[in-house]
């Protein structure tokens, strides 16, 4: 037995432009290394003009968390700053 599928459509959202990922940049990498855990998500993820869930999504990528040591964060921080100077 098949089913027929109705489609709907949205005109505001066939219109709307299409979603396109932004690239991090080194300096908001580093802005993120600084704060990430230390600040709150929302306020680092508006300063950046990202998502909170994208935040979440880089950092756990650049491999921080809300348990990284002091030292390990300068470790990132030294490592984005090297890869990128200015």
């Amino acid at each position: 037995m098949s089913r027929k599928v109705r489609r709907i459509t949205i005109p505001e959202l066939e219109d709307a432009p299409d979603a396109i990922s932004r690239k991090w940049l080194p300096k908001d990498e580093i802005i993120l290394a600084i704060y990430y855990g230390k600040k709150s998500p929302g306020s680092i993820a508006k300063y950046l003009k990202r998502t909170v869930v994208g935040l979440h999504h880089h950092a756990r990528n650049m491999g921080l968390s809300y348990q990284i040591t002091d030292e390990e964060r300068e470790r990132i921080i030294q490592r984005l700053q090297e890869e990128n100077p200015e």
